[in-house]
């Protein structure tokens, strides 16, 4: 399997896992059922696990990549947007949960603005390998 094949799975598993999270989300904040409001706290604590498991493959087609690949100054742009994104995640998940904070959604809008702004960079940085 072809390195840039481990980081398509990754971004996809990574992706798939978030948007999840906010559909559920938004479900819950459009009907305030019970059952939307577990699945989306279920959802979220899924992709505590697998938003990881997407990082560990990338990470891995990075390590396989060609040795004359360099990293270009789009990772340091990278970096910080994906650190915060996944810090912001565990704030809402265990500090700020909905049932207990008023700027939950607030922050959740940043959360999916900084996982945009983690893909985007992301895709062109595997784009570049």
């Amino acid at each position: 399997m072809s390195h840039k094949w481990l980081a398509f799975y990754g971004l996809l598993i990574i992706t798939v896992s978030f948007l999840h999270v906010v559909y559920r989300g938004r479900a819950y904040r459009t009907t305030q059922n019970s059952i939307n409001l577990m699945h989306h706290r279920d959802a979220t604590t899924m992709a505590l696990f697998y938003i990881p498991l997407g990082i560990v493959l990338i990470e891995m087609s990075v390590q396989l990549r060609p040795p004359e690949s360099v990293a270009s100054a789009l990772l340091w742009v990278h970096l910080p947007l994906a650190v915060a994104f996944l810090v912001l995640l565990l704030v809402l998940r265990f500090w700020l949960t909905g049932l207990h904070s008023r700027h939950h959604g607030r922050l959740g809008r940043l959360c999916a603005a900084l996982f945009a702004g983690t893909l985007g960079t992301g895709s062109v940085l595997i784009w570049q390998m």
